[in-house]
């Protein structure tokens, strides 16, 4: 975490409760830091509250709301080591009710730098963690919609914060690892966002205090209703690299296309309200007669709405789609 000034550290994590108790009355926002053996983890708190956990083991980082009872239920059954520390709250909201909906894994080299890389998520408007690893140091730095946020660099030598950690990452060279790792607004915290818009405006209507007369109606046999099938769309495939359709967040999405091994693929608001999608899932038609089902993200397309779609670079070598193609899409 990126802070050298911790509330608390090295203290046992069986203690957890007792440490959240005080932190709760000072209003604290911040994280307590707990160290385990085979991995890290940390409960942010907002207000003195927990409200979101993260984990990171090796190579992956998973974050979530969901996440919270099973950290603090594991903090005083395991022997870890604890520390906390107030951090600001942009920083927090890198995390707070996100998930983890991307993770891209590349290496510097010659013409990507970390000041390169680290100016391009700023550019992109990213909420990301960037992860920097040469085997000897460790570098983290934390974006909230293109905005850092925080630093830090820990190496043998010792740590570094902030603009000292920048210029020390600088220093990295070819090969050095990079991780990626974007958040997003969960979609659960999104419903119950909406639910309690919807509760607030809810106005309810009083009952009349004079019932009408209702004449009984006879029902009527109606015939059994017919499956529909849902709409199919017709999109061009195209690639984040075509300038032409004036892709917002370019960058972002060029990289992932070209890393992605999952089975997605991104088309703009209006696509999606043309399939009339339930979920989030949609099946591709594909030439030789088959259809691939893949997950659907949403990307802002300012060219044409409604015209394109972008499937990452190996899942279209394997579905032998190539750019400019029509394909057929259903919900």
């Amino acid at each position: 975490m990126p802070s050298d000034q911790p509330l608390f550290e090295n203290v046992s994590s069986r203690e957890y409760y007792i440490r959240a108790g005080m932190l709760k009355s000072k209003a604290f926002d911040g994280c307590i830091h707990i160290t385990y053996p085979d991995y890290e983890e940390a409960i942010i708190f907002l207000e003195g509250e927990p409200i979101t956990a993260i984990q990171e083991w090796k190579r992956w980082l998973t974050v979530g709301d969901d996440l919270v009872e099973a950290a603090e239920n594991k903090a005083i059954a395991a022997e870890g080591r604890m520390a906390a520390y107030q951090l600001p709250r942009e920083l927090l909201h890198i995390f707070i009710h996100k998930y983890v909906n991307a993770m891209i894994e590349a290496e510097l080299g010659p013409y990507m730098t970390a000041k390169l890389l680290i100016g391009y998520l700023a550019n992109d408007k990213s909420t990301c963690v960037l992860k920097l690893s040469d085997g000897h140091a460790t570098g983290y730095v934390f974006m909230n919609f293109g905005k850092r946020t925080g630093a830090i660099y820990d190496s043998p030598e010792g740590r570094a914060y902030g603009d000292s950690a920048i210029s020390e990452m600088d220093h990295l060279k070819e090969h050095t690892s990079v991780t990626i790792y974007f958040t997003e607004l969960s979609e659960k915290y999104l419903k119950q966002k909406a639910k309690a818009r919807a509760e607030a405006h809810f106005v309810e209507k009083p009952f009349d205090t004079i019932m009408p007369t209702i004449k009984p109606i006879m029902a009527k046999q109606m015939p059994a209703p017919q499956p529909i099938e849902p709409p199919a769309v017709k999109l061009v495939v195209a690639t984040s690299s075509d300038r032409s359709i004036m892709l917002a967040h370019r960058s972002r999405l060029q990289t992932l296309e070209m890393l992605e091994e999952a089975e997605v693929a991104w088309i703009d608001r209006k696509a999606m309200a043309m399939l009339n999608m339930i979920g989030n899932k949609a099946h591709i038609a594909l030439p030789d007669g088959k259809t691939h089902e893949v997950t659907i993200r949403q990307a802002e397309i300012k060219a044409e709405e409604g015209k394109y779609i972008i499937i990452p670079r190996k899942l279209r070598r394997r579905l032998a789609l190539n750019e400019g193609m029509i394909v057929q899409i259903r919900g």
